[in-house]
């Protein structure tokens, strides 16, 4: 008799260990879906955002006097809109902009295409994440400025590129800890890029 009251508890103990092992997991695991589905959501958002800055830099005409110069102060303007749409994210204060302007140089037809210059310009990079740009990403990039007639020059040229990049960093997320942990690489940041011609 003894011996099977013993059992029974022996048994009713490893049932709830089990069980609270069982719960454990249940709660992690639904903690790092919440999570991750809130990444996505406002991964979704910060593509808006990036595309309304994408869109203040490209309107060369009607907010820079037809300007198609980038500078550092314009990008310090976009960041300040940017703080404004950043607000209400858990990504405030934790975010970088960078801008690459590739203006190319005057060509007779669009049979040559070659860079005048290429410049890069960022805020907040000592916060989060630096842009790292491929050859292959910049001849993509590059491939994308069409032949068209400019109203400036009054004569047909290759259009200037403007890349607008948000970059917020991994380290934001539970599910990314939880993946670079268990996978034991670096995080990866979560970076947008769009890439307008001005107007």
């Amino acid at each position: 008799m003894n011996f099977k009251m013993k059992s029974l508890k022996d048994e009713s103990g490893s049932v709830s260990v089990e069980a609270a092992f069982y719960f454990v997991m249940f709660f992690a695991l639904c903690a790092l879906v919440a999570d991750y589905s809130i990444v996505f959501i406002n991964k979704g958002r910060l593509e808006r955002i990036n595309h309304s800055l994408a869109s203040i830099v490209r309107e060369r005409t009607a907010l820079y006097s037809g300007n198609e110069e980038i500078t550092q102060a314009d990008v310090d303007n976009i960041k300040k809109v940017a703080d404004l749409l950043m607000k209400d994210t858990r990504y405030e204060d934790k975010y970088s902009i960078h801008v690459d302007a590739i203006y190319f140089k005057e060509s007779k037809d669009d049979a040559i295409k070659e860079i005048l210059k290429h410049d890069k310009f960022s805020v907040n990079t000592n916060n989060v994440c630096a842009q790292q740009d491929t050859d292959l990403e910049m001849k993509n990039i590059i491939s994308l400025s069409p032949w068209s007639y400019s109203e400036k020059t009054k004569k047909e040229r290759w259009t200037p590129l403007y890349q607008v990049s948000l970059c917020v960093s991994g380290e934001n997320s539970l599910f990314y800890k939880a993946v670079g942990t268990i996978s034991g690489n670096k995080l990866n940041d979560i970076l947008i890029r769009n890439v307008v011609v001005p107007r």
